[in-house]
């Protein structure tokens, strides 16, 4: 839908336009830092989208995903693909992403699902 949109390749999006989209998934992964799930579910809007209403914010971590070399292609590609399959209900390995990657529903707060 952006495609052709003047900025369409640019990297950095609104938080307010991400809210507004209602993502149903937030993969997150921050170079050299743990990510801070919280602050991404307190942006503003946010607590509304259907992500964090329903639990789904993921931490990827960065040396998985943002890093070039054959971890990317393999570590990284089979945690995306463990979140986005256990995001759609589909029965998910536990061993294909750690744990920690799980986010709690907020009713679950405080602990891992």
């Amino acid at each position: 839908e952006l495609r052709g949109k003047q900025g369409a390749t640019d990297r950095v999006v609104a938080p307010g336009e991400v809210a507004r989209r209602d993502p149903q998934v937030v993969i997150g992964s921050w170079c050299g830092v743990k990510v801070n799930k919280e602050y991404i579910r307190s942006r503003p809007g946010w607590s509304e989208t259907s992500a964090v209403r329903d639990g789904q914010v993921y931490e990827v971590k960065s040396t998985y995903i943002l890093q070039p070399g054959p971890a990317a292609l393999t570590e990284g590609v089979r945690q995306l693909h463990a979140i986005l399959a256990r995001a759609v209900g589909c029965g998910v390995d536990p061993a294909l992403a750690p744990e920690e990657s799980w986010d709690a529903r907020p009713e679950q707060e405080g602990g891992k699902r």
